[in-house]
This record gives C-alpha cells, sequence and structure tokens, in this order.
C-alpha cells in the first residue's frame, strides 16, 4: 500500500482538525495510507512571504523525512505552495502544492476565477504564485482579500462568511467571476456550502484541489508498479 503524506506548514494546526482531514482524504482514496501532520517548529500562521521564510527549513526537513520514511509522495497543504521548488529538488518523490493545483485546476474548468486570500499578505504571495504556473491574468483576472487573519478566522466564523459574501460579490459584478477559490485552507467546508448556497457560480476549496491532486498521484503510483 502506498502511503501519501499532507504537510501543514504552520504549526498551529489542531490535532482535531488534522485528524478531520486525514479522515476525509483516507476515505475518498481507501487504498492508500493517508498522513496528515504539520511542521514541529516555525510560524503558526501562513499569512506572508515573511511567514514562508520562517517555515522554510522545517518544511524542507519533513519532506526529506517523508522520503526517508518510505512516503510515495507529499502534498504541501497551503494555497501558498511555501518552499516547493526546493523541496522537489531535495527528494526524488513528487511533491505537489495545493496553490499551483488549485490555479491549474481553476483554469482547466473556468474561464475567469478570482481567487480570495485571508489578508493583503497573501496578494503578492499569489500574485507571483500565479504567474509562475503559466495562468494569464485574463483567467485569475484578481486576488482579493477579507481582511482578517487565521486567528480572527479561528474565532468569528459568522464573520468570515460575511466578508466572503461581500467580496465574492464585487469579484462577479466588477471582474465577472465565473468561480472563486477560497484561498487559504483554513476556511472549510461550511464555507464552501454557504457560499454556494449564497452564489450562482463554483466555489473551489483548496482541499478539493488537494484530494484531485492525490487521486492523480496514486494513479500514477499505481501505472508505475504496473508497466516499469
Amino acid at each position: 500500500m502506498n502511503k501519501i503524506l499532507g504537510l501543514a506548514v504552520d504549526v498551529s494546526m489542531p490535532r482535531d482538525l488534522r485528524n478531520q482531514r486525514q479522515q476525509w482524504l483516507s476515505s475518498i482514496f481507501p487504498d492508500t495510507e493517508v498522513v496528515v501532520r504539520s511542521i514541529p517548529y516555525g510560524p503558526a500562521f501562513m499569512e506572508s512571504s515573511f511567514e514562508q521564510a520562517l517555515a522554510g527549513k522545517p518544511v524542507l526537513e519533513e519532506v526529506i523525512r517523508a522520503e526517508e520514511e518510505g512516503f510515495a509522495a507529499v502534498s504541501l497543504l497551503c494555497l501558498s505552495d511555501p518552499f516547493l521548488d526546493a523541496c522537489r529538488e531535495s527528494v526524488r518523490i513528487p511533491v505537489v502544492g495545493a496553490g499551483q493545483a488549485s490555479f491549474l485546476i481553476a483554469a482547466a474548468v473556468s474561464t475567469r476565477t478570482t481567487v480570495i486570500t485571508i489578508n493583503e499578505g497573501g496578494l503578492n504571495v499569489f500574485s507571483k504564485l500565479i504567474k509562475s504556473c503559466g495562468i494569464s491574468e485574463s483567467t485569475i483576472p484578481s486576488i482579493r482579500s477579507i481582511d482578517m487573519s487565521i486567528d480572527e478566522m479561528n474565532t468569528d466564523p459568522a464573520r468570515v462568511i460575511e466578508r466572503l459574501k461581500k467580496v465574492g460579490q464585487k469579484a462577479i459584478d466588477e471582474e465577472k467571476a465565473h468561480a472563486l477559490i477560497l484561498g487559504c485552507t483554513e476556511m472549510g467546508k461550511n464555507c464552501q456550502k454557504k457560499l454556494s448556497e449564497h452564489f450562482n457560480i463554483p466555489i473551489k476549496l483548496t482541499a478539493t484541489a488537494i484530494a484531485a491532486v492525490f487521486g492523480s498521484m496514486i494513479g500514477i503510483l499505481k501505472c508505475s508498479e504496473s508497466f516499469f
């Protein structure tokens, strides 16, 4: 049985949330051992380029450790994909970023998509990442922010929904967005359900992209076992 690691790139992800994601992915891919864990030290949250820099060393260490422990692939559970290229250079197993996966899937299924991130710290990070994926500005024409910290999101979920509705409506009215990407893995399924009921366009979760990539990786691994 292949093992795949989902790596949370901040130290503050609650154990119950890690377990929830691990159980969810395991239920989708019952023939694969899925493990979700956080980096052991580093930034509490991933909200800017500064936190990305702080997370670099522990992220690399955990990816290298995963290969040594026999994992077949790693997925970074953060839309900003911290040190993704460095991780890929450090190991021979596949390493996939949630952000890159989300943006490429959005380009495949939607003509115009808006990313909604948590605060202005993510605007520059995501702008660079989208460009590095080779995606045009006409496909993802805007990145908007709800101006909240992750800590605030965790303590006031009702406000998160209201801010997402307001910012999402602006994206639809001003950029003519056909889909929205919720730009933080802390924005859970509850957000997606409520926004889908409010808007008549697809609402894409980073977790959905992660699941799609997990499925692709598992398929590639199975093909490798069968033909090589």
